[in-house]
């Protein structure tokens, strides 16, 4: 059986051998260094003429926080010294676990010789050693280290099996020294290698160790290479500024010609919320680039895109959050990110939700990026919205009616062009009503809106004017029925639901009165088929009456998930200048409709149509298909829109995406669209990616050629960072 022997009892193994005082047994703190070490062993010896102590068998040394395991140990009262004899193991060695074969330590941990070592640490990852010196409490010396970087979940379970095999990525130098109180390993003439074989050298690294708390310092460097910047390496440096604020600068430097950018992220952890900051900066020296479509490039030294998002929480009513996208010119984010949109939105939202009612707070800038000579004209929106609504349980009749108020304020201004200012109300009355299971829904309001106008124009042509003030209203009744009917059997569940709605309302003013600022065509599908105004927006309404009918149906059983949604809608209305598309001459619209059908495994599909409703051709069709088999998936969306009298120009464009996870780390992706009809590709790009233990790599080719550029835009770009550096 084992027996504990602590250094006390060694007074009575060793008849007096050593002072009783010296070793007495208190209760520590493992953190206090002055307190006593604790000896256990199975077999406990004296030797009164050297003054030694030898422990053999289950050897274990407790130090404070570290402990040491061994077979056999020769202690030295003269020297203060331990000496390990064959394989040992020491717990918690600059927060990991140091193994080896004999070894020399001073009695209080505080300095030592360790050879033929592995240092393993939490993480995995592993420093081997012929020959490791511990100098002080806070400073230890490698010599001819080798550091293996990858983090491996193995090892970290099974600290034995480090260095069984090779490693994937590792550092040999020729002296590394380990700074428990800085937290880094500093190592000189030191040789980056692939599976052993040296890629790189650096006189000199720096390295956290892999438990290092937040502090300052650099982080996994990256390489990357693109079509516009050629070879750049990115060089992160990390500032710790407190635990709810840091900043990470990432100056990416090309080595192939003078061109850098620099990133600097700012993150802030607030008492109500979060937001990150991102500028970066560049200094305009590309000459790579092969896009055609510039033709005002700035000459500015410096050129710069801020970006920004955030959100808060206040109390449990009111968040705000905001998201910020800017460039210094129309150019940035073609040549530095192949991002070919035609403007950015910043934006920033107050919301108070309480119950049923609702107000907000809204700013909206728009950066022309495709049109310079609108650049003027970029708008600058401010909307305020108060929604209140009735609690049904507290309604005045049996009815349980719902009383709703809508007030909506927008103002839109703009450096050259008209100056908008609108104020509507919308009072609402809802009835809802059940009748032997036919669902009835009874609605009425009135929209009412006020404008104030300015023509502000200095350099942009008019294109209409309006009078200052302008005024117009729009009421509206609607009555909506539904009948959901349910049947279960053994095997299968089938729900049909057939439903329809009457709308009837007006809109008073002239298709000139007033501007149209915030209303767009629509087009008829079945999502909005039943909505009683589809057209958005407060500066024009759907007018006129208009019913719509239709069928929602749904089966499941153990083949998974059926459904086919369908209707039609028929409107008497007066021309103005939006609508939505969809009907035609006799006022009938065409056959919207909606087919699904979702496997219990691998396949979804959703197929949208609109048929005409005289000869019942698909004119519209969408069709969206996913196949999901864990290593391999797909995903394609077709859409063809025939040429009709309602659209001048047929439409035909294939989408298709593919995943294919070749490896626990390797992935392939490959995605396309295509438009069928002018015959070529829109945009098709190729990616491998690799997200291994150590690092990651990123390598992708991309061609662009959306209808906004006069020709294809081909790119590469190809990332290597580190990870554990």
């Amino acid at each position: 059986m084992r027996s504990g022997i602590i250094w006390t009892i060694l007074i009575l193994v060793v008849s007096n051998f050593i002072s009783f005082s010296a070793y007495s047994i208190p209760k520590v703190n493992k953190e206090d260094s002055s307190a006593p070490a604790v000896l256990k062993a199975k077999n406990v010896q004296g030797n009164r003429i050297k003054n030694e102590i030898i422990a053999i068998g289950d050897v274990e040394v407790i130090k404070g926080s570290s402990v040491l395991f061994a077979d056999k140990i020769i202690y030295n009262q003269n020297t203060k010294k331990i000496k390990v004899i064959g394989d040992f193991k020491v717990n918690d060695f600059e927060v990991g676990n140091l193994y080896g074969n004999n070894a020399f330590i001073k009695d209080d941990f505080s300095e030592g010789e360790f050879f033929d070592t592995k240092i393993v640490f939490d993480d995995g990852s592993y420093l081997k050693s012929p020959k490791v010196n511990k100098e002080s409490a806070l400073i230890t010396r490698l010599n001819s280290p080798v550091y293996s970087i990858c983090p491996d979940p193995v090892i970290s379970k099974d600290n034995k099996s480090a260095g069984s095999k090779r490693s994937f990525f590792s550092i040999k130098s020729s002296k590394t020294e380990i700074d428990k109180e800085e937290e880094v390993m500093r190592s000189k003439h030191a040789f980056l290698r692939v599976y052993d074989i040296p890629i790189l050298y650096t006189p000199y690294i720096s390295i956290a160790l892999p438990s290092k708390k937040k502090k300052s310092g650099f982080l996994n460097p990256s390489y990357s290479k693109n079509s516009n910047l050629g070879l750049g390496v990115k060089l992160p440096y990390y500032f710790y500024i407190s635990d709810s604020l840091d900043v990470t600068t990432t100056p990416l430097i090309s080595v192939s010609g003078s061109q850098f950018v620099i990133g600097n992220e700012l993150r802030h952890e607030t008492k109500y919320g979060r937001y990150d900051l991102n500028l970066e900066v560049a200094n305009n020296e590309i000459t790579r680039s092969e896009d055609t479509n510039v033709v005002r490039r700035t000459q500015k030294d410096f050129r710069w895109n801020l970006k920004g998002a955030g959100k808060f929480d206040f109390d449990l009513d009111t968040g705000l959050d905001f998201s910020i996208d800017n460039v210094g010119d129309r150019d940035y984010l073609r040549d530095y990110h192949f991002n070919f949109i035609n403007y950015t939105v910043s934006q920033v939202n107050l919301d108070n939700i309480k119950g049923r009612n609702y107000s907000s707070a809204k700013f909206i800038s728009v950066q022309e990026l495709e049109e310079y000579d609108d650049k003027k004209a970029e708008p600058y929106i401010i909307p305020l919205n108060y929604h209140v609504e009735s609690n049904p349980d507290n309604a005045f009749t049996q009815l349980k009616e719902k009383y709703l108020f809508t007030t909506d304020f927008t103002s839109i201004s703009r450096v050259d062009g008209l100056q908008y200012r609108r104020i509507s109300a919308v009072p609402e009355l809802s009835i809802p009503y059940n009748v032997k299971g036919n669902l009835l829904a009874f609605n009425t309001k009135i929209q009412g809106d006020f404008y104030s106008l300015d023509d502000n124009f200095k350099g942009i042509d008019k294109t209409q004017e309006y009078n200052r003030n302008q005024s117009n209203y729009s009421p509206e009744a609607s009555i909506n029925w539904r009948l959901p009917l349910i049947k279960k059997g053994k095997k299968n569940t089938l729900m049909i639901e057939p439903m329809a709605n009457m709308v009837v309302s007006s809109f008073k003013s002239s298709n000139n009165a007033i501007p149209n600022e915030d209303s767009n065509d629509s087009e008829l599908t079945v999502s909005n088929l039943f909505i009683s105004d589809r057209i958005s927006g407060y500066d024009r309404n759907e007018s006129g009456k208009r019913i719509n009918y239709g069928v929602k149906t749904s089966l499941f059983n153990d083949y998974g998930e059926f459904g086919l949604n369908i209707g039609q809608g028929y409107k008497r209305s007066a021309e103005q200048d939006v609508e939505v598309r969809g009907f035609n001459d006799n006022n009938k619209s065409n056959i919207v409709g909606q087919a699904l059908y979702k496997a219990n495994k691998y396949l979804t599909l959703n197929y949208s149509f609109q048929l005409d409703e005289s000869n019942y051709s698909n004119d519209i069709n969408q069709l969206n298909a996913a196949l999901d088999f864990g290593v391999i998936t797909f995903n394609t969306n077709y859409l063809l829109i025939r040429k009709t009298e309602q659209n001048a120009n047929e439409k035909e464009q294939l989408s298709f995406g593919s995943s294919v996870k070749l490896t626990n780390k390797w992935k392939l992706n490959v995605r396309n669209t295509r438009d069928v009809v002018k015959g070529r590709d829109l945009y098709r790009t190729l990616s491998l990616t690799r997200d291994g233990c150590c690092t990651t790599f990123g390598f992708a080719v991309t061609e662009t050629n959306s209808s906004n550029l006069t020709s294809a835009q081909k790119s590469f770009n190809m990332v290597l960072t580190f990870k554990n550096l």
